[in-house]
């Protein structure tokens, strides 16, 4: 059985000569800068740190939370404390990961990737400009290098091994729940695997299980097949590999993949390439929806809401344009240089936010300087600040412009209280007035020092971790390299010294000094005897360093034991003895060795040249192939584009004529209302008419019957008369037989009598008139007011309709246009599963072409490993 690796031993005369020539050749961060550019400005590094302490810079690269799904916790590095994390969360070295089973999260720092799946147990041992080391201590992580320049170095450690690639590629580890196991798949390229006292090397397309901690082979076990965290990983590279963005930023910009959903390119005669965010709330400028959180050393530095948000709010400056803000990038082929935040700090105690001190910030333009509060050399200052628009330098800091101070509601502000707590700042924290401020942009941040609650940021409580994530963290890990170490936070020291926290508790001042040696197990006594009154919980990452990567970059060479002062003669000469047999078998243990590795070198270099040649071919095929692919994937494309141009041209002419014929229909529907309603209103007028023409007959009516009752009382009072006439004539002619007679003055009374009673007769029944009139009138008034009171209720019920059918006709209009929305949507969503589904056919193709590939290499290894076995059985014979 023919081995699945080889022993590597790295010469260390070699090795550090190779070191050697990796720092002679490291990159240039500023082989672009002009000459002099430094030597102009000494006085633009940091005004209040030490501009002469070039060793005090901060790194240039950070990581990121780009992607994440479930529970994700972190404790900040200096921290025993854990709390919940969201995306755009700066980690730098000493922070540490947990991943709730059934989540996963993806990292970027510059052109790496780290992606974990669920139970997931990781520590960033070292994240500066020359190494990337994580240690993995439960779970599966992800590694993808999409570069890996001579100067720089990626290694992940777990308690099996120490996992270094040697060149770009995709790789899987998964460590046992238990850190008993490591898995390590080699899907791309190759890596250097390092155990306590011997290191092997694995190639594309390999997959091995170690056990303890010197590389032991624990089996092959059965090997776990894809699962959903690997097409994660797989659609994750496949959208990183094709993102647009890639053209017009560096690769090494951490976050840039995100701004591809969210905005658009465009061209500007006078900056370049500017991005534009699509969407954005009104009045929003760059630095208002987010919170501010304590990272050291930077200091101060602001976490954006936005998922696009972490490259615009590190990198680059903002430009205003017209109406809208837009995002210049910088040069595409310098690396960038990380910055908690290129804004400008104004009106430092002037400001009265709330009824309280308050802090203030606006996002610096392309020609503003940014000047950080931390300590920094004047070189990190020149790099910087180095902005290139259409290749012509644009050096922030030939004179203070501050453009986008004056740009209306670009200034945000809030209490220094909240500043301080991290809490989100408000929605609308804009005020014209605070542009009229003094100047205090050149002061580089607030001086307002932290508390604790600034390492996490955002409103974020502490809270506890399971026992098993715990027990992951506290294994100990095997290591190629010595990790980074935290120092002392004396941006937080100086900070709390000269200012405050504004009222939002003690200050929190980093570590403790001098306790950096106590170690892993220091800080578990710690947590066995219970809070402790210390700032923090010392840092110190509990790895084992291996012997055989230190072997390779020692000077080499046993050096043995020396003999004990005050031993006795027979010992000592016993152990020289000893010593000189040691010697003796360790060089002919050497000697065999070198003649083994001679002979190894001579098969590694024929099976360079084999590999060499069959990736060549292998490139160039793949070349061809994605050369094809691309050529079918834009006439697709264009394809594509031109029937969804079609389709959308139909589908909006058809909407257009719908939407006219419905137009139509509601203009006829309100023109039959129009018409209904003015035959209602003649029918009304004539009603109206009817009942006036009505009124008018029953008062003539009246009139007559009240002429008639006059002449009948005309006729009565002449009746009456002509009887008193007569009854006069009668008492006359009575008078004149009985002048005589003595009862003439009875008749007189008698006479007197009648009259009165025919004069109380006759005013009786015009009383009896004048009330009936009276009556007659009061009923045909009431009439009048009924008819009129019914005549306005029918008004009023014709009114009601008419406004019930209107709000019918606006009612089936809001069907129609909902109805209209949902059947775009659904095209659009069922545009956009069609778009899925043939793009899964496209990664499926290309998964069959890569598992024929693999095939392919498969046969030429064992083709390779028959030709070895037959060049070994050659060389026996001729021994």
């Amino acid at each position: 059985m023919q081995p699945r690796y080889r022993l590597v031993i790295v010469p260390a005369v070699g090795l550090a000569a190779l070191l050697a020539q990796g720092q002679a050749g490291a990159q240039d961060y500023n082989s672009a800068v002009p000459p002099g550019y430094v030597e102009r400005a000494p006085d633009d590094a940091n005004v209040l740190g030490d501009p002469s302490a070039l060793a005090a810079d901060p790194p240039s690269r950070i990581a990121t939370v780009t992607d994440m799904a479930g529970g994700l916790s972190f404790a900040p590095g200096g921290s025993d404390e854990w709390a919940p994390v969201g995306l755009n969360r700066p980690m730098t070295t000493g922070d540490r990961l947990w991943v709730d089973p059934g989540g996963r999260a993806e990292l970027h720092a510059g052109t790496t990737a780290v992606r974990l799946g669920g139970g997931t147990a990781a520590t960033i041992l070292n994240l500066d400009d020359r190494a990337t080391q994580v240690k993995l201590t439960q779970g599966t992580l992800q590694l993808r290098v999409r570069a890996l320049p001579p100067d720089q170095q990626v290694e992940v450690d777990t308690p099996n091994l120490a996992f270094v690639p040697r060149e770009p590629g995709d790789y899987r580890i998964d460590v046992s729940p238990d850190g008993t196991t490591t898995l390590v798949t080699m899907r791309h390229g190759s890596a250097v695997l390092y155990g306590d006292t011997r290191a092997i090397e694995l190639t594309r397309g390999q997959r091995m299980r170690f056990a303890g901690t010197d590389l032991a082979d624990a089996g092959p076990g059965n090997y776990p097949g894809a699962d959903s965290f690997d097409q994660w990983t797989a659609a994750r590279d496949a959208r990183e590999d094709a993102s647009p963005s890639a053209r017009y930023v560096p690769a090494d910009m951490t976050g840039y993949t995100a701004l591809d959903d969210y905005g658009d390119w465009q061209q500007d005669p006078g900056y370049g390439a500017v991005w534009f965010p699509r969407t954005v709330a009104a009045g929003w400028a760059p630095y208002s929806a987010g919170h501010w959180a304590w990272v050291a050393p930077w200091g101060w530095t602001w976490i954006d809401d936005a998922p696009w948000g972490f490259a615009p709010s590190h990198y680059g400056r903002w430009a205003y344009f017209g109406n809208r803000w837009g995002w210049v990038p910088g040069p595409v082929a310098v690396r960038p240089c990380y910055a908690p935040a290129v804004v400008g700090f104004i009106g430092g105690a002037s400001i009265r936010i709330g009824g309280g001190p308050g802090v203030a910030w606006y996002p610096l333009g392309p020609r503003d300087v940014y000047r950080p509060v931390y300590r920094a050399s004047p070189r990190y200052i020149t790099r910087i600040n180095n902005i290139t628009v259409n290749n012509t330098w644009m050096r922030g800091g030939d004179r203070d412009r501050w453009v986008n101070r004056n740009v209306p509601g670009a200034i945000t502000g809030m209490p220094s209280r909240n500043f301080v707590e991290g809490r989100p700042v408000p929605r609308g924290s804009h005020r014209d007035e605070w542009r009229t401020l003094p100047v205090g942009e050149g002061r580089g941040g607030p001086i307002i020092a932290p508390v604790k609650a600034s390492l996490w940021g955002g409103g974020a409580r502490p809270q506890g971790l399971p026992p098993m994530a715990r027990q992951g963290f506290e294994r100990q890990a095997i290591a190629a390299r010595q990790p980074g170490r935290l120092g002392s936070d004396d941006l937080a020291r100086r900070f709390a010294r000269e200012g405050g926290t504004a009222g939002a508790g003690p200050a929190w001042r980093g570590p403790q000094p001098g306790q950096e040696g106590r170690g892993q197990q220091a800080g578990r006594d710690d947590r066995r005897r219970g809070p402790q009154p210390a700032q923090a919980l010392p840092w110190q990452p509990d790895v084992r360093m291996s012997q055989a990567a230190q072997a390779g970059r020692g000077p080499g060479g046993w050096s043995g034991g020396q003999p004990r002062a005050g031993m006795p003669d027979a010992q000592r000469q016993q152990f020289v003895q000893q010593r000189q047999l040691d010697d003796q078998q360790r060089q002919s243990a050497d000697n065999q060795r070198q003649q083994q590795q001679a002979l190894q070198r001579q098969l590694d270099s024929q099976q360079r040249q084999m590999q060499g040649q069959r990736w060549q071919g292998e490139d160039q095929q793949r070349r061809q192939q994605f050369e094809q692919q691309r050529m079918m994937q834009d006439q697709q494309r264009q394809l594509d584009d031109q029937r969804r141009e079609a389709m959308n041209r139909q589908q909006f002419d058809q909407q257009r004529q719908q939407q006219e014929r419905q137009q139509q229909d509601i203009q006829r529907q309100a023109q039959e209302r129009q018409r209904q309603f003015d035959q209602q209103r003649q029918q009304q007028d004539r009603q109206q008419q009817d009942v006036q023409r009505q009124a008018q007959e029953r008062q003539r009516q009246f009139d007559q019957q009240r002429q008639q009752q006059d002449r009948q009382q005309q006729d009565v009072q002449r009746q009456a008369q002509e009887r008193q006439r007569q009854f006069a004539d009668q008492q006359r002619q009575a008078q004149e037989r009985q002048a005589d007679m003595q009862r003439q003055g009875q008749m007189r009374d008698q006479q007197r009598q009648f009259q009165e009673q025919q004069r109380q007769q006759i005013d009786q029944q015009r009383q009896q008139a004048a009330q009936r009139q009276q009556l007659e009138q009061a009923r045909q008034f009431q009439e009048q007011q009924r008819q009129q009171f019914e005549q306005q209720r029918q008004q009023a019920m014709q009114r009601q309709q008419m406004m019930e059918q209107q709000r019918q006709a606006q009612e089936q209009q809001r069907r129609v246009h909902e109805q209209q929305q949902q059947q775009a949507q659904q095209q659009q969503q069922h545009m956009q599963r069609q778009a899925q589904e043939q793009q899964r056919q496209f990664q499926e193709q290309q998964r069959q072409q890569q598992d024929r590939q693999r095939q392919f290499q498969q046969q030429q290894q064992q083709q390779q490993q028959q030709q070895q076995r037959g060049q070994q059985a050659r060389n026996d014979d001729r021994r």
